[in-house]
């Protein structure tokens, strides 16, 4: 199957001529688009957002070449990075029906800026108002609206922040009954809601904040810590991902009522990380074979009914939480995951890829609640090592020490010490 090569970006554009892996195919309602970017290493497309063109924006890996952002529309892809920094530390989270893509880029692990790309230029967000009193030394954009306001997070030395960006100016939302630093927001709609996650003293919650009032968001039946929101649109239709006993899914939140959502192909995880105004959602799944791919879902019907709500899980016979899975490694897929990284004092769930040599890159990573996993299962983030209590590969079990190699999260593994069984 071949597509002419229509550039959405001239000067940053990767015209593609031949799609790979793509599929169509049903399931809860939505007619899903299956994508991956013909240059990424098998399994590492990220689709972040999408406006109401379906335009779709996101990042994905190269196995050397390090991540970059990306849009896609109508079968074509256009590629580009952050001019003047590292190459493959860019990141595309969001974009409005202006076209403007909104984003971060690294020039190391500790130093993260936002940026807006138009298609012909970036422009880099000024922290000069943050910063008067106390140093920020990451400021992430993760959503953007019609007149250019901003949804997103920075972090300080006390933790992470809520905050929007308008015209020069940031607000930091003051969610209530948070906790100092444990605030992020993820997305804001053209009516100014926001939504994103903070954490209190039960746990992590979402949160969607509408008109100077505050609705914390949980999916029924959620784990602990697991509701994560995404993105919002002009209806104040709520996407994000959640997980329970049988793994993970997506999740919309539309008046009161959440509906899950799980890609028709996906085995374990269904990640739903944004929707237009035509309640059109993009994410990415895992299939059976461990492999991540991104997909465009578009409702079969027009949503004029109430969405069902998620059904509740039977809780299982046993509810230990020792967290013994706390490092997974999964070899057809070249993935591992950690659900609770202390860093900081903030504690983190990351997932690697294995790149060869013994070296692994982080792709991914959120915030979660300090105490997801027990003292002696706890991986720590210290002065650029990776302390890994345990992790399994194949039968066996293993203390392994990670050290970071170079300005991006690529580590390498420094020492390891088989576990006797």
């Amino acid at each position: 199957m071949y597509c002419t090569a229509r550039p959405l970006h001239p000067k940053t554009i990767v015209a593609i001529s031949l799609l790979l892996c793509i599929n169509a195919c049903f399931g809860d309602d939505y007619s899903y688009v299956v994508f991956d970017h013909p240059k990424a290493s098998a399994g590492l497309t990220q689709a972040k957002g999408i406006n109401d063109a379906g335009e779709v924006v996101g990042t994905f890996w190269e196995t050397q070449g390090g991540n970059h952002g990306f849009s896609y529309r109508d079968g074509v892809f256009s590629t580009f990075d952050a001019p003047n920094t590292p190459t493959g530390l860019t990141t595309a989270t969001g974009i409005n029906n202006d076209g403007k893509i909104v984003g971060y880029y690294n020039l190391n692990p500790f130093n993260v800026f936002t940026f807006v790309y138009d298609g012909n230029a970036f422009n880099v967000l000024d922290t000069t108002a943050l910063s008067t009193t106390t140093k920020i030394t990451r400021i992430i954009g993760n959503g953007i609206n019609a007149s250019g306001s901003i949804a997103g997070t920075y972090s300080k030395a006390d933790g992470n922040y809520a905050y929007v960006y308008n015209a020069g100016n940031y607000t930091t939302l003051d969610i209530p009954n948070a906790k100092a630093g444990t605030t992020s927001a993820v997305g804001i709609n053209d009516q100014g809601s926001v939504v994103g996650n903070f954490q209190d003293n039960q746990g992590l919650h979402g949160f969607m904040y509408k008109g100077g009032s505050y609705t914390t968001l949980d999916v029924p039946g959620a784990d602990l810590n697991s509701t994560a929101p995404t993105g919002i649109n002009n209806k104040n239709s709520v996407t994000g991902t959640f997980k329970d006993t049988t793994g993970i899914h997506g999740f919309i939140y539309q008046a009161g009522s959440y509906t899950t959502i799980n890609a028709p192909e996906a085995k374990s995880a269904t990640y739903v990380n944004g929707i237009n105004n035509k309640d059109q959602l993009v994410g990415w799944y895992n299939d059976t074979a461990g492999k991540s791919h991104s997909f465009i879902a578009t409702p079969t019907q027009p949503n004029t009914t109430t969405p069902k709500p998620v059904e509740t899980p039977t809780p299982p016979a046993t509810t230990a939480t020792s967290c013994k899975t706390n490092t997974q490694y999964f070899p057809a897929s070249q993935e591992v995951t950690f659900e609770d990284v202390e860093f900081n004092g903030q504690h983190y769930w990351a997932k690697l890829i294995d790149q060869g040599g013994l070296k692994f890159l982080v792709v991914d990573y959120h915030l979660v609640a300090a105490g997801t996993c027990a003292e002696a299962m706890l991986v720590h983030f210290k002065d650029g090592l990776v302390s890994i209590p345990s992790v399994k590969v194949a039968s066996e079990s293993y203390q392994v020490v990670l050290q970071q190699v170079d300005t991006r999260l690529l580590f390498e593994v420094k020492t390891s010490l088989k576990i006797s069984q």
